[in-house]
C-alpha cells in the first residue's frame, strides 16, 4: 500500500509543478499520518460505543464498532515483562595471546581475570565469526577456561559480560513494554497476568549447534513439561519466551526457538494453565494500607501493581521471577518506510526487497485518509497552500461521509 499512497501523493503534488517530495520527507510524513489515524481509531471506537448506547448504531454489516475493534486488535501484543534491575556490563576485554587447555582456554598475558568471572559470558571473535561461550573455570589472572573447544588460534578479540543480579528489595519491579524489552512501545496497557506458580528454574550448562535445546545437568525434566512455556534472557533486559515441544531426558528438553547458542542462560518454566491471575492497578497512595490489610492484602490469586514512570511494582513482592508477569497491550504501529534503489539518472525506484522496508499497518481502506494527511504535511513543507487545502478538504469530506 505504501507505494500506491506515495504515487498518489506525488501525482497530486506534481500536477501543477508544486514541488518534489523526497523519499525521506515522505517517510517522515507517512509516519506522522499513520500515527494520526491510529490515534483517531480509539476516539471513533468510543463514539461508536456512545452511538450504540443511544440506539443509533446498527448490527451486522452496519456494526461499525466491530470493525474498529478488529483494527485495534491487529496491534494487540502479548509478552513477558523484563525486570528493571537486569543489566549486562562488560567486565573485561582484550586479545588472546596463546592457546591452551585443549583449545578451551582464553589466555591473555595482559589480562587481570578473577574467580568471580566464572559463569559470565564471553563473546569471542574467531576467523571473523563471533561466538558466545560461558566461563567455566578460573585458572589464573591471565587464563580462564570456557566450555568451547574451538579456540584453536590466538590473536582473537574477546569481551566478557556479566549479568547483574537483582539488588535486594527490587525483585518485584518490572519494566512496562518498550522497544528494548519487548520489541514495541505500548500505547495502551490492557491487562497484566501473573503465573501463580513456577514449575522449574535453573541455568543451562551446555548447548547444541541448532540452538533449540535447554540443557541443564542439574535439572529433573519430565515429559509432562511438553506444552509448557520457558522464559530466558538472551540480551540486556529482553525476556524471550518459547514453547517446550519435546522431551529428551531429565537434563534436556527441546523448544521452538533456535536462540540457545551458548550456555549459562537462566531460565524459568511455567504452565499455561497457571496464567489465570490478573493484576489490578492500584494508586501509590493506597498500596501501603492495602498491603497492611488482613482482608484485602494482594496475594498470588488477586495480585496488584503500582506504576511509576515506565516501571511497575508487583504485590505481593514474592512475584519476582523472570517471565512471571505477562502483559497484553496495544502497541504503536511500526514506522512505515518506503525503500528504494537509485537508477542511473538519480531517480529513486521502489524496492520492497530492502531489509528495512515497512508497509503501512493500517487497513487498505485507510489509503485515502493517508493520502489526505500526507498532502497536508507536504503542503506545509513545500509552502503550497493549495496542496494543504486540498488534503484538508478531502479529509473533511471523508469524515462527513463516515
Amino acid at each position: 500500500m505504501i507505494n500506491s499512497v506515495r504515487n498518489t501523493v506525488l501525482a497530486i503534488i506534481n500536477k501543477n509543478n508544486y514541488g518534489y517530495l523526497s523519499p525521506n520527507d515522505f517517510n517522515l510524513f507517512a509516519k506522522q499520518a499513520q500515527l494520526d489515524l491510529f490515534d483517531e481509531y480509539f476516539f471513533q471506537y468510543n463514539q461508536q460505543i456512545n452511538d450504540e448506547n443511544s440506539r443509533m448504531s446498527g448490527t451486522g454489516y452496519a456494526d461499525l464498532k466491530k470493525g474498529y475493534e478488529e483494527v485495534i486488535d491487529t496491534f494487540s501484543s502479548t509478552g513477558s515483562l523484563a525486570q528493571t534491575y537486569t543489566s549486562q556490563t562488560i567486565v573485561a576485554s582484550g586479545t588472546t595471546t596463546a592457546i591452551g587447555g585443549g583449545n578451551s582456554q582464553i589466555i591473555d598475558a595482559t589480562a587481570n581475570f578473577t574467580a568471580e568471572m566464572v559463569g559470565d559470558i564471553v563473546s569471542i571473535t574467531i576467523n571473523n565469526v563471533v561466538s558466545k561461550v560461558c566461563v567455566t573455570a578460573f585458572v589464573s589472572t591471565t587464563t580462564i577456561t570456557t566450555e568451547s573447544t574451538a579456540i584453536t588460534t590466538f590473536s582473537n578479540t574477546y569481551k566478557i559480560s556479566k549479568i547483574t543480579d537483582a539488588p535486594q528489595g527490587v525483585n518485584n519491579a518490572y519494566i512496562l513494554p518498550s522497544t528494548p524489552t519487548t520489541g514495541f512501545d505500548y500505547y495502551l496497557l490492557n491487562k497484566l497476568l501473573v503465573y501463580s506458580s513456577i514449575t522449574a528454574t535453573g541455568t543451562t550448562t551446555s548447548f547444541v549447534t541448532a540452538g533449540n535445546q535447554i540443557i541443564d545437568t542439574g535439572a529433573a525434566f519430565t515429559s509432562s513439561l511438553v506444552g509448557d512455556k520457558v522464559s530466558f534472557i538472551l540480551n540486556n533486559n529482553v525476556v524471550t519466551t518459547a514453547l517446550i515441544i519435546g522431551f529428551t531426558n531429565a537434563s534436556t528438553i527441546t523448544i521452538d526457538s533456535t536462540s540457545i547458542i551458548y550456555s549459562c542462560i537462566s531460565y524459568s518454566i511455567y504452565k499455561e494453565s497457571n496464567l489465570n491471575n490478573e493484576a489490578e492497578l492500584v494508586n501509590n497512595s493506597k498500596i501501603t494500607m492495602l498491603n497492611n490489610s488482613l482482608l484485602t492484602a494482594p496475594n498470588l490469586t488477586y495480585p496488584a501493581y503500582t506504576q511509576e514512570a515506565n516501571n511497575i511494582s508487583l504485590h505481593p513482592i514474592t512475584i519476582s521471577t523472570m517471565g512471571q508477569v505477562i502483559a497484553q497491550y496495544i502497541r504503536y504501529p511500526k514506522d512505515p518506510n518506503w525503500t528504494f534503489t537509485t537508477i542511473s539518472n538519480g531517480d529513486p525506484i521502489f524496492d520492497q526487497s530492502q531489509p528495512d522496508y515497512q508497509d503501512f499497518e493500517l487497513p487498505l481502506d485507510d489509503g485515502n485518509d493517508l493520502v489526505s494527511k500526507i498532502l497536508q504535511y507536504a503542503g506545509i513543507s513545500i509552502r503550497e497552500g493549495d496542496v494543504f487545502k486540498f488534503g484538508q478538504v478531502e479529509e473533511q469530506t471523508q469524515n462527513q461521509e463516515q
